[in-house]
């Protein structure tokens, strides 16, 4: 009984770090999303966009990130979350330097 609540205990803690990462990578992730946004308007101003072309990109946006959530959703049925994590932030880190070339 011993060594299972001790082998319990190790398995829990090895959850706990897993989920604090994916957390913390969470967080960067939508920090750096969220303090860009206020900035919008001022690279949109400076780039000759109008409010309807400003208000379009932000709502493309959003749909798309709720599409990507919810194939998502679909795709960690098929493959293991795990293996879903790495995959899904290369993908933004690779749509991110696309956007910024």
């Amino acid at each position: 009984m011993r060594a299972f609540r001790v082998s319990l205990e190790s398995a829990m803690r090895d959850i706990d770090r897993a989920i604090f990462t994916l957390a913390a990578i969470s967080f960067i992730s939508q920090t750096g999303v969220s303090i860009m946004l206020p900035l919008l308007p001022i690279f949109a101003i400076q780039l000759g966009a109008s409010p309807r072309e400003l208000g379009l990109m932000v709502s493309i946006f959003a749909v798309t990130v709720t599409v990507g959530q919810l194939g998502s959703g679909v795709l960690s049925r098929r493959i293991s979350p795990r293996r879903q994590m790495p995959l899904g932030q290369a993908a933004y880190a690779v749509a991110i330097m696309k956007f910024a070339a």
